[in-house]
């Protein structure tokens, strides 16, 4: 059995509960990999700040290495 991560959650000091958090998956739906972000506070558009861009980059990536 292996292990795989599928989501990283990317927030600021109040955890969890930030409402500007983002959620970063990892999607295979049969056609091959993909990533999906959201925000689940929000309905549509995905906002994302320069403050937020270095952490929500560096969880792509860890997920996008940890798949293969």
């Amino acid at each position: 059995m292996e292990r795989k991560i599928t989501q990283v959650t990317v927030c600021n000091d109040e955890g969890l509960t930030d409402e500007s958090r983002i959620s970063v998956s990892l999607i295979d739906d049969g056609d091959g990999e993909y990533v999906r972000l959201l925000q689940p506070e929000f309905d549509g558009d995905l906002t994302v700040t320069v403050d937020q861009w270095p952490a929500l980059r560096e969880a792509i990536e860890q997920l996008l290495v940890d798949s293969k």
